[in-house]
């Protein structure tokens, strides 16, 4: 525990001083997601005019509006859809490229922004693939939740079975959290070992890091980060709370920026320590 907490010190202090790196994904990031997401708001615009609907749609799930859109444009659900498919690949790429750089900064210690990039794209493919192995097992893992927490006479309709219903999906609840926990942390572990082994095989890769991944060390760095996340959130709820209380957009903009950037900052010192425990192996 206490190398763990040491490892995971040493990579937060590190992220916080590689403070050109975290600011260049910031706003790379930032922009990315503007050009993202920008068409589709005005789309949506277009289609509903400069009403306050668009607002109410993306505060609150409201079906009628949904519904409006579809019986007036209902050829757009079909584009839409094409969009989010685009957004998600175009995302991914964007997420394990960071990955990839982030990884090698601390492999290399290397600040040099052009250094961080081309690391990434090197071994984007990699970590694209180790991605896509990581929501195949969470997807089992549901699976595999949903039918062993479902199994019985158990009816939705059934009042009787009401209270043993949601004490299960509360269960579930739980123990998915700890998968995805799980999962996340031996994802982390497969892309770190991307760099540490030679082997160009991805899927024997992650055979490897599976080896490593049930050391202590892995195990308290992911609670750790899970503790440090879960703080951040609470703060950042609490605060959102305060802020939203007739204070205007400007500070609501702020706090959820700074609220992006120390998540940043985690993950970064996330991925830097289990680097150096992996490494050690």
């Amino acid at each position: 525990m206490r190398n763990a907490l040491k490892s995971y010190k040493q990579a937060l202090i590190y992220s916080l001083a590689s403070y050109r790196v975290w600011a260049s994904i910031y706003l790379v990031g930032l922009v990315f997601s503007y050009l993202i997401y920008a068409p589709i708001i005005s789309s949506m615009e277009s289609i509903l005019g400069h009403s306050s609907s668009v607002k109410d749609l993306s505060e609150n799930f409201d079906v009628n509006i949904i519904m409006d859109m579809l019986y007036d444009h209902g050829e757009l659900p079909g584009i839409w859809l094409s969009l989010l498919f685009l957004i998600i690949a175009l995302q991914l790429v964007f997420q394990n490229l960071v990955v990839g750089g982030i990884i090698n900064l601390f492999r290399t210690g290397n600040k040099s922004i052009a250094r961080f990039f081309e690391a990434g794209i090197r071994y984007l493919i990699s970590n694209i693939i180790v991605s896509i192995a990581f929501v195949v097992l969470l997807a089992l893992t549901v699976l595999i939740l949903f039918l062993v927490f479902s199994r019985g006479d158990i009816h939705i309709f059934n009042l009787e079975n009401e209270c043993l219903l949601i004490h299960r999906a509360y269960i579930m609840g739980i123990v998915l959290v700890l998968f995805l926990v799980f999962w996340a942390m031996f994802r982390d572990v497969s892309r770190a070992y991307i760099l540490i082994s030679k082997e160009k095989n991805v899927f024997q890769n992650m055979l490897q890091s599976a080896r490593r991944f049930f050391k202590p060390q892995c195990v308290w760095i992911g609670i750790f980060d899970l503790a440090l996340l879960l703080l951040l959130f609470a703060v950042y709820y609490l605060l959102l709370g305060i802020f939203g209380l007739g204070t205007g957009a400007l500070p609501l903009l702020i706090l959820t920026q700074v609220y992006v950037w120390l998540k940043l900052i985690l993950r970064m010192a996330r991925l830097g320590a289990i680097y150096k425990t992996a490494n050690n192996f």
